[in-house]
């Protein structure tokens, strides 16, 4: 976990210097990033858990399925209308997913 740490830190040092970005934050802006910093703990903690406790074929699926949820919730919620290429992407992961869980399926009747 910590190693994204460390690359997101080296890379944000130097395209700030590149850039010559340095500034102090805001008080809001520390609390944005402390919250995000929170929330992506907590995702990787859950994360590791389910690891231990389902095999990784499971969540796996369940990972990709995010992709969906995303187009779903820019569509339905937001009422942002992507452009056309974003729903051939969405068809082709939906049809990824339904294709792993059936293959996943098939072979674990097969072992059984």
């Amino acid at each position: 976990m910590f190693c994204t740490a460390i690359v997101v830190t080296l890379s944000n040092v130097i395209i700030c210097s590149a850039v010559g970005g340095w500034e102090i934050p805001r008080l809001t802006e520390w609390a944005f990033a402390t919250g995000g910093g929170f929330s992506y703990f907590g995702a990787q903690s859950i994360l590791f858990f389910s690891l231990s406790v389902k095999t990784s074929t499971y969540v796996n699926i369940v990972m990709t399925s995010e992709i969906v949820f995303t187009f779903l919730l820019q569509f339905m919620v937001l009422n942002l209308a992507p452009p056309w290429t974003s729903y051939i992407g969405a068809v082709l992961v939906f049809i990824s997913f339904v294709g792993v869980a059936l293959s996943k399926k098939r072979d674990q009747a097969v072992v059984d």
